[in-house]
């Protein structure tokens, strides 16, 4: 049961592989912090380990590279602390990636990323509308196909596109 209700509230990651760990002021991944001002520092923590070299490990602020730090020798084990400066509402999240595949790895490339830990602020983020839209688009082709597949009954597929719902009256919100 706790792992199906870590998922709902998205204190999870995803991998092909490397194993990550990630805080911001304490905060884990599905979490969210409010801002006390227009423009914060946040502190943050972060891990990697992989059983294959990975090339780059990132803070990510609403899509965008923060912060980059560099990895062991072997590249299969990191540990890092830091500080990012944030403005407006947004989300933060921890990736690791390489740019070729490996022998060891039946993939394209090693990659992990952390759910998003959200920043809610009062101040909105000149980016905050444009990422709105891209995902209200996402979730729009979502509910297509979520029309096109087949379920195992009407109740599953109900459930699907009450979630798709509630994410786009969220991002229709944030739009205005």
């Amino acid at each position: 049961k706790l792992f199906l209700k870590n998922l709902v509230e998205g204190k999870s990651f995803v991998t092909n592989g490397p194993l990550l760990g990630f805080t911001v002021e304490g905060k884990n991944a599905g979490d969210s912090i409010t801002l006390v001002g227009k423009e914060q520092k946040l502190s943050y923590t972060a891990f990697l380990r992989s059983q294959v070299p990975i090339d780059h490990f990132e803070i990510i602020w609403n899509g965008e590279v923060v912060a980059k730090h560099t990895l062991t020798d072997n590249q299969k084990t990191a540990d890092a602390k830091g500080s990012v400066k944030v403005t407006g509402s947004g989300w933060l999240l921890l990736r690791a990636w390489s740019e070729k595949a490996n022998i060891d790895l039946p993939d394209v490339y090693p990659y992990s990323s952390t759910n998003p830990i959200y920043v809610k602020s009062q101040t909105k983020n000149s980016k905050q509308k444009v990422a709105a839209e891209y995902f209200l688009k996402w979730v729009n082709r979502i509910e297509t196909k979520v029309n096109e597949l087949p379920y195992r009954n009407v109740t599953e597929k109900e459930l699907v596109l009450k979630d798709s719902r509630n994410a786009k009256l969220y991002y229709q919100q944030l739009i205005k």
